[in-house]
Order: C-alpha cells, then sequence, then structure tokens
C-alpha cells in the first residue's frame, strides 16, 4: 500500500509504502510527493506519481509547482533509484506529448495495461488526456499517445483520490 504522510498539517507529502501483511515499511520515505493520486503496475511491482521539483539556492520558491515529474519507484526504492517517465516542460517526444512547465501530470495504468496520461494546470477547470494507443509495459512507458481530451474541453476534476481501480474521477462538459 502507498500512502502520503504531510507532518504537522501541511500539505509537503512525503511517500510510504508498506507491507500490508506485516504493516512495516518498505523502503525509505520518497519526498516531493504532494500529490495522492498514485497507480500501480498491473503486477504490483511499481508504481507511478507527481513528484515536484527540488528546489535548489537561488531558485524562487515558486518553481517548487513548475517542471513536476511522473516518476517510476519499485517498492523499497529510494529516491536515487527514482526513473522519470515524464516531464512538465519538456519537448515533446515519442513518450512525452509535451506540456508546458506550469502543468502537472499524472498517469493511471489499467490492470490490462493500458496508459492514460492526464494534466492539469492546478488553477482552471480544463485538462488534457492522452492513452497509450497499445497494450504495452508500462515500466518502460509508452511509445504512442492519442490525444483523448485537448485544452479546449471544460472538464471538472471531482477527485484525484483513487478508489479501488485507482482510476481519477472526472467529468466532461
Amino acid at each position: 500500500m502507498a500512502l502520503g504522510v504531510s507532518a504537522a498539517g501541511s500539505e509537503q507529502a512525503r511517500l510510504r509504502i508498506l507491507d500490508t501483511t506485516s504493516g512495516k515499511q518498505i523502503g525509505p520515505e520518497i519526498s516531493r510527493a504532494d500529490f495522492g493520486a498514485i497507480s500501480w503496475a498491473p503486477d504490483g511491482r511499481e508504481l507511478w506519481f507527481n513528484r515536484l521539483q527540488a528546489i535548489t539556492k537561488g531558485m524562487a520558491a515558486t518553481q517548487k509547482y513548475q517542471r513536476s515529474a511522473v516518476v517510476a519507484l519499485k517498492p523499497g526504492g529510494n529516491e536515487a533509484s527514482l526513473r522519470t517517465l515524464v516531464r512538465a516542460g519538456d519537448a515533446p517526444s515519442a513518450t512525452n506529448p509535451g506540456m508546458p512547465a506550469t502543468e502537472f501530470p499524472f498517469v493511471d495504468v489499467r490492470p490490462d495495461g493500458r496508459v492514460l496520461l492526464m494534466v492539469i494546470d492546478g488553477v482552471s477547470q480544463q485538462f488534457r488526456a492522452w492513452a497509450s494507443t497499445s497494450l504495452g509495459t508500462p515500466s518502460i512507458f509508452v511509445s504512442s499517445w492519442r490525444a483523448v481530451t485537448n485544452s479546449a474541453v471544460p472538464a471538472t476534476l471531482k477527485s484525484m483520490s483513487p478508489n479501488a481501480s485507482s482510476a481519477p474521477r472526472m467529468s466532461v462538459r
């Protein structure tokens, strides 16, 4: 089980993975996992989540919310073992459809391996989404995306909290 822990009511969550049999934590906490939208691989060997960029000396505090990324983590892995799959602000490529640095990417991986990449800007009621065009192994990540929506579609994110199927809830008007 993966969960975010925020100290003293802050919204600065650290990701923890727990063994559901023993209740013990597996591996270290992972910082900058402020949003609760995670998705597990169908085989449970890897999970994906949005991670904010690290603020280094000389960066404005507001840059914390720019260039966030979808990263992959194997349970028990540490921060050095994270793999970046899609990063906001990177140029479009075979594995990244491209998005402004100010947007937040999230993925939802279905049990059959289909992948939905959803991007929000955190302010407006709009989102964009792409789906993988073929069944694939998300640990390699998909090499082709098909647009599901575009930024002109008004939509409301009803919940980014995953339910049992880890599917984000959204509606399009």
